[in-house]
């Protein structure tokens, strides 16, 4: 599949080190800027999907693939942080085409596109990914005893959300409840996959279960 290309084009492209990665990686061409810490962040909770650094693979729209590069994605800005040594850079999306990593044992998949950076978890005839997404809520203000303003710090909630998609990507549609999959696919179809009239979406896995049955048939 084409959308899937990228994962493909990781096995065949010029491979490259974390630091060839850094050598392209330059501020003053644009391509990326230094990035400074969670300083801007004065908030509750991290902007993370994972708090710490993952050793994997980053892969340019040039087509090349560089390996042992640490990486960590702020869902907040949606934006990939590459670290080599004590220097962290924010990465251009203009540069990515997709990344991956393991962690706890568990193989993620990244690839652009115009929703953002998401997570491919399953890929067939039809697509699932997760668009990994942390929003800003912000702090209620009460009164205290002696009636002034105490302020409760902003902070960072989980917002992810699943998309489908049944063209190879060409078009991406969210799906919160099964409400979604009716108006996308077909009904009849559909409905062989329900059990007992039941279609569940709420966990992705149960997304994932329910697009593979369809895709089977």
């Amino acid at each position: 599949m084409k959308f899937c290309a990228v994962l493909l084009l990781c096995l065949k492209s010029l491979v490259c080190s974390a630091q060839d990665l850094t050598s392209i990686i330059d501020p003053s061409m644009m391509n990326s800027k230094i990035w400074t810490g969670n300083s801007d962040y004065n908030v509750d909770g991290h902007p993370f999907l994972i708090d710490s650094w993952c050793l994997g693979a980053v892969s340019t729209i040039s087509g090349q693939k560089f390996l042992g590069v640490n990486v960590k994605l702020d869902t907040h800005r949606g934006v990939l942080l590459v670290k080599a040594g004590n220097v962290v850079n924010s990465v251009n999306k203009e540069m990515v085409e997709g990344f991956e990593f393991i962690f706890d044992s568990e193989d993620f998949y990244f690839q652009k596109t115009e929703l953002g950076y998401v997570r491919i978890v399953y890929s067939d005839k039809s697509i699932v990914v997760v668009l990994p997404k942390k929003k800003l809520k912000e702090a209620q203000l009460s009164n205290g005893y002696n009636s002034t303003t105490k302020a409760v710090k902003d902070k960072l909630v989980e917002a992810s959300l699943n998309y489908i998609s049944i063209d190879d990507g060409r078009t991406w549609s969210k799906v919160t409840s099964k409400k979604d999959l009716y108006a996308i696919l077909d009904t009849k179809k559909l409905e062989r996959v329900s059990d007992n009239g039941k279609i569940r979406v709420k966990e992705i896995d149960d997304l994932v279960e329910v697009m593979r049955q369809y895709d089977s048939q």
